[in-house]
């Protein structure tokens, strides 16, 4: 799908938690010679973005605090509490950098890291640093390394890889990934409407993002704007429930019982057709297909790359 989408000169953005498709040896490498962005290395944007400038400032860094306060809530499992406090500590490290009077300079992990310590010194929250240490030790953002700012169209033009495997903790796997597509997201609002496909964002292992709030968002509002998302995963019940409801295109490979009976509502056969034996007898590079111009769906079988 990769290889197809950049021969028609659609952009790709896509999360590599494994290295498949980092790897030399992957076809969509070889053939696409795509961008490989090690997140090891630092990936060049803040997730601190926000408007510290004009009179809707500070209606934007409070939405980006909850909006991060919940990010480190569902990675790291936080409780209540705990959630408002880091909340407090994002807001703070805001209130600092727009008192600094230079605003296009913005909150560090380290700045948020210092404010977390701070609340405890206090007895205000308990165990957050202790929780969310492995993100809050590591520098995994360099917003520096492009002097102009992350242009994600230009730089997904010919297809970019962020590659989170030599990031050993999942959980900051997961909240990179989490603040890249929080960061997706806030752009592509500012994107014209177009009727014109300009980027699919590509998710392998959806599971990984299954509590993500801002991908269910992407899904719901991004079409208009250009923009497709592909979720994949071995399980059915990996996919949030508005995901599910906003896919479009349905690809569904071999799936056995009792699987087999949810995935198969998902699609509509023709009359006679037993949708749930279908899929539980699909050989291997064979699939049941249904698009939203599709009355029906239909069994498929995928050609190999040239």
């Amino acid at each position: 799908m990769l290889v197809e989408l950049h021969r028609h000169g659609i952009g790709t953005l896509t999360f590599d938690f494994h290295g498949q498709f980092s790897d030399t040896r992957n076809a969509f490498r070889k053939i696409c010679i795509p961008t490989i962005w090690n997140a090891a290395e630092g990936l060049p944007f803040s997730p601190f973005e926000a408007d510290l400038v004009n009179e809707m400032g500070q209606q934007s860094w409070k939405t980006q605090s909850f909006a991060l306060a919940e990010i480190f809530e569902y990675v790291y499992d936080l409780g209540d509490i705990q959630k408002d406090g880091v909340y407090r500590a994002i807001s703070a490290c805001y209130k600092d950098a727009k008192n600094s009077g230079d605003n296009t300079t913005f909150p560090t992990i380290n700045d948020l890291k210092k404010k977390i310590e701070r609340l405890e010194g206090k007895k205000e929250i308990r165990n957050v640093s202790a929780r969310c240490r492995p993100l809050l030790e590591m520098n995994v953002f360099n917003p520096q390394a492009i002097e102009s700012g992350w242009d994600i169209l230009e730089s997904t033009k010919k297809g970019l890889v962020i590659n989170v495997k030599e990031i050993g903790s999942e959980t900051v796997q997961l909240a990179i990934s989490a603040f890249v597509l929080r960061k997706v997201y806030k752009e592509i609002l500012r994107w014209e409407e177009s009727t014109v496909l300009k980027l699919a964002i590509v998710l392998d292992e959806a599971h990984r993002l299954a509590r993500d709030k801002t991908l269910p968002l992407i899904m719901q509002e991004a079409r208009k704007f250009g923009v497709l998302v592909i979720v994949a995963s071995q399980n059915i019940n990996h996919f949030h429930e508005n995901v599910l409801g906003n896919a479009g295109t349905k690809i569904l490979f071999r799936t056995n019982n009792p699987d087999s009976k949810k995935v198969s509502k998902m699609v509509q056969m023709r009359s006679g057709s037993n949708a749930q034996s279908i899929i539980e007898q699909l050989k291997t590079g064979h699939a049941v297909v249904q698009t939203p111009d599709m009355s029906y769906a239909a069994k498929t079988m995928m050609r190999k790359i040239d």
